[in-house]
């Protein structure tokens, strides 16, 4: 069990760089272009993806949302 919840905290640290990499690409390049694989629904399932990280931790969370909301829609 606690292997497993390192294991975890080690993915969501990488997963949240990534996420944060996606929102900038979005801030900065516009949504369409850091759409690179097609989601028909993009924002929501950026907004999916920042719930799912930030669930353990509420300061990712708010830097996430911020990120996003920069994004020109």
């Amino acid at each position: 069990m606690v292997q497993r919840r390192r294991a975890v905290r080690i993915h969501e640290g990488s997963e949240y760089d990534r996420l944060r990499a996606v929102l900038h690409d979005a801030a900065r390049r516009g949504p369409d272009r850091a759409n690179r694989y097609g989601h028909a629904d993009f924002r929501s399932h950026l907004l999916g993806r920042i719930g799912w990280v930030g669930a353990e931790n509420d300061a990712r969370a708010a830097k996430l949302y911020r990120a996003f909301a920069a994004i020109d829609w």
